[in-house]
């Protein structure tokens, strides 16, 4: 499903939100790929479409063969990164406590809607490629928070083929963050934790980032 670059407006998204939450039609179980770049939806736009989309999948699974999302060119900054991450892998923050895990800032806007489930369901259960290139706006905050996000403790396991940062603005201070989640990532998993691991993570035209040292392990820097 790709409507990217149609200048969507400010309140498309809550139009958008309403559309994928709806059991009808059954057609859009079957997308296997969805494209929004270059939309540049509010927080609150993109927060209120989320919800939709996360208080639906307490009922039932809607997009459960959905492996591709593509946010590129949306002007996000580190707080909606943050927001969308959180309804891709539900953090478990019982979890995260009991192990001492750091947990990322969820701004209040993105807070998932009140479920009975003790579990929150991830709306795209099946994701194994996320883009998010070519947002500026996220720069070293936004990409410590994404690595904040994929450390944590989950409610299950979770792998990302592809990991998009390319353009983002990253900076050599990106290197430490980078460094401790490649380090770490196999260790959280070790210890009983439930961490999003990911197998590439693309850093293309961020010019004053530098790749830090680091062993061969889980994850693969693409530069």
């Amino acid at each position: 499903m790709d409507v990217s670059n149609c200048y969507l407006e400010r309140t498309a998204p809550f139009v958008l939100g309403q559309l994928l939450s709806t059991p009808q039609p059954s057609e859009l179980r079957h997308i296997t790929s969805l494209r929004l770049d270059g939309n540049y939806f509010s927080n609150d736009g993109l927060a209120n479409a989320l919800s939709s989309i996360a208080e639906e999948c307490e009922r039932t699974v809607l997009f459960p063969v959905l492996e591709q999302l593509y946010l590129n060119n949306m002007n996000l900054d580190s707080s909606a990164v943050s927001g969308v991450l959180s309804f891709l892998f539900p953090i478990d923050r019982v979890a995260a406590q009991r192990f001492s895990v750091q947990l990322p800032a969820v701004p209040e806007v993105f807070q998932r809607p009140h479920t009975v489930s003790a579990t929150p369901t991830p709306i795209f259960p099946a994701i194994k490629v996320l883009c998010l290139s070519d947002n500026p706006g996220l720069g070293t905050a936004g990409f410590t928070c994404v690595l904040q996000h994929l450390l944590t403790s989950h409610f299950s396991d979770h792998q990302l083929s592809v990991l998009d940062l390319s353009r983002c603005d990253l900076d050599k201070k990106c290197g430490k963050p980078l460094k401790q989640y490649v380090k770490e990532i196999d260790e959280a998993h070790a210890e009983g934790t439930f961490p999003v691991v990911t197998q590439n993570i693309v850093l293309m035209g961020n010019a004053r980032f530098k790749v830090p040292n680091h062993s061969e392990g889980t994850t693969k820097i693409v530069i």
